[in-house]
C-alpha cells in the first residue's frame, strides 16, 4: 500500500495578498430601487446647521461627519438596530451602511453613544422635523406610516427589581 502524500501551500513563504477584497465602487453593488438610496438623498437635503453648532468649541474634530452619523442611526433605526453596537459593526459589515457612510470612516459603538448623548439630543427634534416633510413633500411615506413612541411599560416583578421597558421611535418606508 503507498503512503499518499498530502500536498498544501504554505502561505507563510510567499508574500502576496490572499486576502478577497470587495469592489472599490460600492455603488455597483447596490440595486437602483434601494431604500438607502432614497434615504440619503433626502437626508443630503437637510439642514445641519443646528448639529455643527453642537459641536463647535467642543473638542477635537469627530473622524466620522456628524451628518454621516445622523445617517446611520436613523437608517439603524430604520432597520430595527438600535443599540450602538450594532449600529457599530453593520457599518463596518454592510454594504449597505458602507455606502451610506461613503468615504466616511466607520464610528465605534463608543462614538455613536456620546454623539446621542451629547450633541444629537439638542437638535433631534429639528432634524426629525425636516425628515419627516421631505419624505412627505416627495409622497414616500403618508404620516399613519410614521410614529414615534415613548411609552414605558412597567412589569409586575419583585419589588426590589425595577423592571421596565421603553419603546423608541420606528420608522417604515412604504
Amino acid at each position: 500500500m503507498k503512503k499518499q502524500t498530502i500536498y498544501q501551500k504554505d502561505y507563510s513563504k510567499y508574500q502576496k495578498n490572499y486576502q478577497v477584497q470587495l469592489c472599490s465602487e460600492l455603488d455597483i453593488l447596490l440595486p437602483e430601487d434601494e431604500s438607502i438610496r432614497l434615504l440619503s438623498e433626502v437626508m443630503e437635503e437637510l439642514d445641519y446647521t443646528k448639529l455643527y453648532n453642537a459641536y463647535a468649541g467642543r473638542g477635537r474634530k469627530p473622524k466620522t461627519a456628524p451628518s454621516a452619523m445622523f445617517k446611520v442611526l436613523v437608517y439603524g433605526a430604520s432597520e430595527g438596530k438600535f443599540a450602538s453596537s450594532k449600529v457599530a459593526k453593520a457599518c463596518r459589515r454592510d454594504i449597505n451602511y458602507m455606502w451610506l457612510l461613503g468615504e466616511e470612516l466607520p464610528p465605534d459603538d463608543d462614538a455613536l453613544n456620546r454623539f446621542r448623548s451629547k450633541h444629537l439630543s439638542e437638535v433631534v427634534e429639528d432634524l426629525f422635523y425636516q425628515l419627516v416633510k421631505k419624505l412627505r413633500e416627495l409622497d414616500e411615506i403618508k404620516y399613519e406610516h410614521l410614529f414615534v413612541d415613548g411609552t414605558k411599560i412597567e412589569a409586575n416583578t419583585n419589588p426590589t427589581l425595577k423592571s421596565s421597558f421603553q419603546t423608541s421611535f420606528v420608522i417604515r418606508f412604504s
